[in-house]
Formats: C-alpha cells, structure tokens, sequence
C-alpha cells in the first residue's frame, strides 16, 4: 500500500497486431501466417504471442481442442476419456498452459454465440457443433475453468481436476449446471 500511494500507474494500450506480427516475423524467424496468427491470439502482447508459441510447440492447444470438445459433447464417456488421458502428477506447467487455452477458446465460443468475431476463427471452426450452446453455461463453464486453474496451482491431481471440471460444466443449451459443494449449492 505504500508503494501504491506513490506511484502512478501508467496505461500501455496494446500494439496493433501487424506491429506484433512483424516483430515475431523478424525476431523469431516465424513465418507470416504463423506470425499473424500468434499476433492476433496475443491481444496486442509481445509477451503473451511467445507464450502462445512455446504452448503450440508443447502442444498444449491439441490438449485444450480436446478438453473443450469434451464439454461440447456432453456425453459422459466421452468427457471421462478426456479426463483418463491426463497423469494423476504434474498440474503446474504444462496442464496450466492447457487450461489457459481452454479457457481462451471458452472465451471465442462466448463471443461467436453473442455475435462477436473469435480470436482464432481457426480454432473456433474445429469447434463447431450442431447444438445450440447456452452463452450462460459458457459463462459458468469460464468459472469453472478459472477454479480449475486455481486447483492446478496448488499442485491438485490434473486427472481429478479434469474430471471435476467435466462434471461441473455442459455448455450445451438445455442442460442444467452441476453446482459445486461448497458454493451454495448440492452435490
């Protein structure tokens, strides 16, 4: 609080995405598509577009495609097979990385079924689905991610936080959340 008292904050909008592109293009050797693409992903961030480069060479977006079309299928087998292919071991990184772009593509779905454009149209596309999605359950299916996030950082079973997850949210119009304990509400 003292240090706040005598500071003035300062704020930096973020780049356009060409400039962001054209950095990544000169800086990192990446190609033009593959620029663009993390330039406008990043929000306007240097930082968060190599981030997002070193998490689709890790392959943390196939892993986070997968998670989101688990929520999509609203099968249970289907989500439990999701949740069998995480280890039991290892929830900071890596699984971080993954719900980050989960919660990423939660949030284009948000903003394709209100009406806005994604972020990553390409993504967004792989996701299509034939049901009607409820801009409420994406809403709440957001909040579950975030406590997910909350669970990996104090090192929580990744399995069993997926599995939570999954069981908690449906993003599909028409199907009642599952209220966490705790929370106000049952089971």
């Amino acid at each position: 609080p003292t240090i706040r008292s005598r500071v003035q904050a300062i704020r930096v909008p973020p780049m356009p995405a060409k400039q962001v592109a054209s950095f990544l293009a000169d800086a990192l050797e990446a190609t033009p598509a593959e620029a663009q693409k993390l330039a406008r992903l990043s929000g306007g961030s240097i930082g968060v577009a190599l981030g997002l480069q070193d998490e689709e060479r890790d392959g943390g977006r196939s892993e986070a495609l997968a998670l989101v079309r688990a929520l999509l299928d609203g099968r249970p087998v289907a989500r439990l097979a999701v949740a069998h292919g995480y280890r039991s071991f290892g929830a900071r990184g890596g699984f971080s990385r993954v719900l980050a772009e989960a919660r990423a593509l939660l949030r284009d779905l948000l903003a394709v079924v209100s009406g806005a454009a994604p972020a990553d149209p390409d993504a967004i596309a792989g996701l299509a689905t034939d049901r009607e999605l409820d801009p409420r359950q994406l809403v709440l299916a957001l909040d579950s991610i975030d406590d997910a996030r909350e669970l990996a950082d104090r090192n929580v079973n990744p399995q069993l936080i997926v599995v939570n997850l999954l069981r908690r949210s449906s993003v599909l119009h028409g199907e009642p959340p599952v209220r966490q304990a705790g929370r106000g509400g049952g089971p």
